[in-house]
């Protein structure tokens, strides 16, 4: 009989301890499409002043990397961090043709590399005539974590490119206390 009741406490233990693997789970790449339009006065500007708008997906050791580059240098001709971006970038290039929103899509080769790479966070760079620098934060660069932890799986995720810089138009889920 005291055997059964150690082996029914040590079940119940191993059962105990079990239960909580996966409740504080990391944060992992969110499954979301990420839609991008220019918004605004910028939209009427195209045709004179094209727009182009790079997606990056940022892991843990290149956040300080996309985080102090500034936005004139990163689309200068010879930028090596840009050029080393490869294919954790995507460029959505916007003019008089071309208006209207573009997606980068959960279900694109980008996104496969963004989930091999361990992707955590997103960085958006524009450039365009029509975009006016203010003074202090560069407003044609905005970062925010791409985790399920911020996200639901499946939202769209709208990023509007405006004269005076880049906005996330969709909100983040509510943060648990």
């Amino acid at each position: 009989m005291r055997i059964l009741n150690v082996i029914g406490t040590v079940l119940v233990l191993a059962v105990t301890a079990l239960s909580g693997v996966g409740c504080s789970s990391k944060p992992r790449l969110v499954e979301c499409d990420i839609v991008v339009s220019p918004g605004g006065s910028l939209v009427q500007e195209l045709a004179g002043k094209p727009l182009q708008v790079d997606l990056i997906g940022v892991n843990d050791t290149d956040i300080a990397k996309y985080a102090g580059v500034s936005v004139d240098d990163y689309f200068a001709g010879t930028s090596a961090v840009r050029n080393d971006a490869g294919e954790l970038r995507t460029t959505f290039n916007f003019n008089g043709n071309a208006t209207g929103a573009q997606v980068l899509s959960v279900s694109g080769k980008t996104y496969a590399l963004w989930r091999e790479r361990g992707v955590k966070k997103i960085a958006i760079l524009a450039s365009g005539r029509g975009l006016k620098p203010a003074a202090g934060a560069d407003m044609r660069k905005l970062m925010f974590p791409l985790t399920n932890k911020e996200w639901e799986r499946g939202q769209k995720i709208q990023i509007i490119v405006k004269e005076s810089g880049i906005e996330c138009a969709t909100a983040q889920k509510p943060q648990k206390e």
